[in-house]
């Protein structure tokens, strides 16, 4: 999965405040956080070996970027339902 950078993560957290039923909320918090700490243990390595083999870090940044640019465009995906005024 894709890691929330720091500027993101306080939206990331109040659209799954919004978005998810009182009870379900401790939950997908917890999920949420697991998702992200992934992508904290596996970046490190990921990273070095991208290193290791190419000798740069240009690989390695690239698909950091594709996965931002991917989380972008699935947060605009998101919807938020408003009520109509009677």
């Amino acid at each position: 999965m894709f890691a929330i950078p720091d500027a993101l993560q306080p939206m990331a957290h109040a659209l799954l405040n919004d978005v998810v039923d009182a009870a379900e909320r401790g939950a997908a918090f917890g999920l949420f956080n697991l998702v992200g700490e992934i992508g904290a243990v596996i970046s490190p390595a990921l990273g070095g070996t991208l290193f290791d083999h190419y000798g740069s870090w240009t690989h390695a940044v690239y698909i950091d970027g594709a996965l931002m640019l991917i989380s972008a465009l699935l947060y605009m995906l998101i919807r938020e339902h408003t009520a109509r005024a009677a």
